[in-house]
């Protein structure tokens, strides 16, 4: 089987980064990538058994069949060293044979394909997809990208470790921030847990068309582009109500220059905490490990009629702000209250902390 050097590389790539080594088991499960061609595709498949995330790498190609079980870190490294236009694979018995740019030529094991856990090899258990969607590629991964941050890392709390599909948002919160996406999702309420957005946000940029096709049914969420097929299950559960975190009410508005106050947080927030004051000017404060003060003060373009103190997470607030926009504008109410930014089709909700 003859493949692109060049494709067969990221596909390498990609499957590493998915692997699972798993701490104990048949070591068949372990980081093995089941590798398999009808003579007009290579077809590489990965499972990541622990986020139950399923990646289908294909690459056209011509030559024999092949069918076995390869250590995915050690197909990684010999494609690596390949270097070449074209990489031939082809089946020696109980060995992968890789041939390449510079007469390399290199051999792996290659273990029976019935050794691979079997529902990944069946299509038996294939759900009857009962949703189909086609997305933009461009604007998914833009409004993915600026949901992702702020999602929960915290893997004991699902409904929070999930970007929320929602038929016209995608929607991201850890409890203490928010992000929306405003996005013709076209499905019904999901959670895409995060584990499989960052694969997906990653993939996308190996996408060579200019659609992404999502299907829907028996509580997985399939994503198919070519080269790649990524299959995840939904996060269980609910997304939250976050609607009721929006500040429907809300008093004061700041518009600054968004360049300046990019570049400020980044200047003055040293620790992790970052104090706004407003009063006929903005002054951001913060204090570094040695209890030293860095400051800046930035010009109002709206300003606001009364004075504020309010204390946030720097980092959260650098998020939130991290717009297209040439202006930012902070939507407020008191110093215990959420404050919200708004930016076309994007919102980002942060709540203050106390200093």
């Amino acid at each position: 089987m003859r493949v692109d050097w060049k494709t067969l590389r990221k596909a390498t790539i990609e499957l590493s980064r998915l692997w699972y080594v798993s701490k104990a088991g048949p070591a068949i499960e372990d980081k093995q990538a089941l590798i398999v061609s009808d003579g007009s595709r290579l077809c590489l498949v990965m499972h990541h058994k622990e986020d139950v995330t399923t990646l289908i790498y294909q690459i056209p190609g011509k030559g024999n069949a092949l069918h076995g079980c390869v250590d995915v870190r050690s197909l990684k490294q010999v494609v690596a060293q390949m270097k070449g236009v074209f990489t031939t694979l082809h089946q020696d018995g109980e060995h992968l044979v890789l041939e390449g740019g510079r007469d390399v030529c290199m051999t792996l094991p290659l273990k029976p394909p019935q050794d691979y856990p079997s529902e990944y090899l069946s299509t038996n258990d294939e759900p009857e997809w009962s949703e189909h969607a086609v997305w933009d590629v461009a604007k998914t991964r833009e409004a993915l990208e600026h949901v992702v941050v702020a999602v929960s890392r915290d893997e004991s709390r699902p409904f929070l470790n999930a970007v929320g599909i929602e038929p016209t948002a995608l929607v991201g919160t850890n409890g203490h921030r928010m992000h929306l996406s405003k996005f013709d999702g076209q499905l019904k309420e999901s959670l895409l847990p995060l584990a499989g957005a960052v694969t997906l946000l990653r993939l996308m940029t190996l996408t060579t068309g200019p659609v992404l096709n999502v299907f829907r049914g028996g509580r997985k969420l399939r994503f198919s582009c070519a080269p790649w097929e990524l299959t995840v299950v939904e996060g269980k559960g609910r997304f939250l109500p976050y609607d009721k975190v929006i500040p429907h009410h809300r008093e004061r508005s700041v518009s600054v220059d968004g360049k300046l106050l990019r570049a400020a947080l980044k200047a003055v927030a040293r620790g992790t905490s970052v104090q706004m004051t407003l009063n006929g000017a903005m002054q951001l404060e913060s204090y570094d490990e040695n209890l030293n003060a860095h400051t800046a003060k930035l010009p109002l373009l709206k300003e606001c009629d009364t004075e504020l103190l309010i204390g946030f997470n720097a980092s959260y607030l650098y998020d939130a702000v991290n717009t297209k926009s040439d202006t930012v504008t902070l939507q407020l109410n008191g110093p215990s209250d959420a404050v919200m930014i708004e930016d076309q089709d994007r919102m980002a909700v942060v709540m203050p902390m106390r200093i």
